[in-house]
């Protein structure tokens, strides 16, 4: 038999998963699968569901997932597809932008602050009541979709919003060649 373990072979190393490899070398954007474009107008139902625009709905998609998002702009609701929110995941373990440190609270709030959102067969989303609560009484929302992603705007909020960014969009899409 001579050197111990001989027969056992060569040592097995598990090959990094495609979903990990892949965000190592291109953007988030570049790898979704769904495309979301356009701005719908909607209404809250009573029960805080919102009808998915028909051009946006896929069987493949049977849920998404909604996190609150607060910038500079505004506070808004983004859903995504679940491959999304796994790769804005497994991104939080290589961002080598962020301290160790950081990566952990960074997860720690990213996946706390998630919830899974269903899709009924009429096509409407179920938000939870404390992502709905930022709209207030107003029940009118803007859903836009935004690449790989849909974010829930309140439509007064939406269009105070986007009447005051039309010189800045206008002039950052003529830089992009539009």
């Amino acid at each position: 038999m001579g050197i111990s373990g001989g027969s056992w072979g060569k040592m097995w190393s598990a090959p990094t998963p495609p979903r990990l490899r892949s965000h190592l070398t291109r953007p988030l954007e570049a790898q979704s699968i769904n495309r979301y474009s356009g701005e719908f107008p909607r209404t809250l139902d009573e029960k805080n569901r919102v009808t998915v625009p028909s051009c946006w709905r896929s069987n493949d998609v049977p849920c998404l997932v909604a996190l609150v998002n607060k910038t500079n702009d505004g506070k808004y609701v983004i859903l995504m597809p679940r491959d999304e929110f796994n790769l804005l995941g497994d991104s939080a373990y290589t961002d080598e932008t962020m301290s160790p440190a950081e990566r952990q609270k960074y997860r720690r709030k990213f996946f706390a602050r998630a919830r899974e959102c269903p899709i009924d067969k009429s096509g409407r989303v179920l938000l939870p009541q404390e992502m709905t609560a930022m709209f207030g009484d107003e029940r009118e929302v803007c859903l836009l979709g935004v690449g790989a992603r849909i974010e829930i705007w309140n439509a007064i909020e939406w269009s105070a919003l986007n009447d005051d960014d039309d010189d800045d969009f206008y002039a950052m899409a003529t830089n992009k060649g539009l």
